[in-house]
């Protein structure tokens, strides 16, 4: 544990301060409010969130949602995660370190980050920091199947006619 750091893992389904930290970083996305959660637990998904404070202030964290498998352990993905007050090469290398543990004590197998898409350096610090692009195949597997893109100059019945029934 670093000395300017406290680590928290919180699994209130009402986090009113991990919201609140959400709603002031600029850029943070709804996904990782907890309001995201109480969707996403429709969906058979438990959702934790694990941050830095300094102080009385978050500084950085995450939610992860997972999913538990018996005889392998839990399968999480965060989107557009982690969220920081800045980009600080020092404040992600605490909380890489700091989410290694909470992942191996918690019984998690592996977690899939999709970082925010205007935060590169975010990517490249947490690839500095030892994490890796998610190999094909594995899940969760939603990122990147559920992607779809359409021509929106062709008319609605064109429209339509591209997306699979499945889909629809």
């Amino acid at each position: 544990m670093s000395l300017l750091y406290t680590a928290v893992i919180s699994k209130d389904k009402n986090d009113i301060e991990w919201d609140n930290f959400v709603a002031s970083v600029p850029g943070a996305h709804f996904e990782q409010t907890t309001g995201w959660a109480v969707a996403n637990e429709m969906r058979g998904w438990t959702t934790w969130r694990f941050y830095l404070k300094s102080g009385n202030v978050i500084a950085a964290g995450f939610q992860v949602a997972f999913l538990s498998y018996p005889l392998a352990g839990k399968i999480g993905l965060v989107t557009q995660g982690p969220v920081a007050r800045n980009e600080d090469s020092e404040l992600f290398h605490v909380l890489i370190e700091e989410t290694k543990h909470f992942l191996k004590e918690n019984g998690f197998l592996y977690v899939a980050f999709v970082v925010p898409y205007k935060q590169e350096k975010t990517a490249k610090i947490l690839k500095t920091e030892g994490l890796s692009v998610r190999p094909f195949g594995l899940p969760p597997t939603a990122v990147v199947e559920d992607t779809l893109f359409l021509d929106l100059k062709k008319e609605m019945q064109g429209l339509w006619r591209d997306i699979s029934q499945s889909r629809r």
